[in-house]
């Protein structure tokens, strides 16, 4: 009888050290699938200011970019996958280092618009295209004389 009363005790204190054990692991096990379903949500936005600042993805002081219209959509996977459509005002100063850290040259070959474009963005012909020789899906057209930016980037 003592042996059996021993025995029980031994295995309720196994069995209520795997119950902590197990609540231990539980709870940050369902903190990260909580984190991840969270995080996988798509986005998408007609606000000009909202769509710049998801499509910049660093907080930047508008005193040298006003935005106009914009549209951005970003799909809810966990590979980054986003569209922009920006129509904004910037400085010369914003535009040339856009141009810079782009790597983006003039492009005279022909006029590109994307086929899924808002009805509100069409470059006129007499602004100037741009094109990243890193990403043909990255374009720019900029007003000749004036401030007026149109931006086109995509990633899937």
């Amino acid at each position: 009888m003592v042996i059996e009363e021993e025995m029980k005790e031994k295995f309720y204190n196994i069995d209520c050290l795997n119950k902590e054990t197990a609540m231990k692991l539980v709870y940050p096990f369902l903190f990260v699938i909580f984190v991840i379903l969270l995080g996988c949500s798509p986005i998408h936005t007609d606000n000009p200011e909202k769509a710049f600042k998801y499509w910049i993805h660093i907080p930047l002081s508008n005193s040298e970019v006003e935005p106009l219209k914009g549209e951005y959509w970003q799909s809810g996977h966990i590979t980054l996958e986003y569209g922009a459509y920006l129509q904004i005002v910037a400085s010369k100063e914003w535009r040339d280092e856009l141009i810079r850290l782009n790597d983006l040259s003039v492009d005279t070959t022909r006029r590109y618009c994307p086929n899924d474009a808002p009805n509100w963005f069409f470059p006129p012909e007499s602004f100037i295209q741009y094109q990243s020789s890193n990403n043909s899906q990255f374009r720019l057209w900029i007003q000749e004389h004036g401030d007026t930016v149109y931006i086109y980037d995509q990633q899937l």
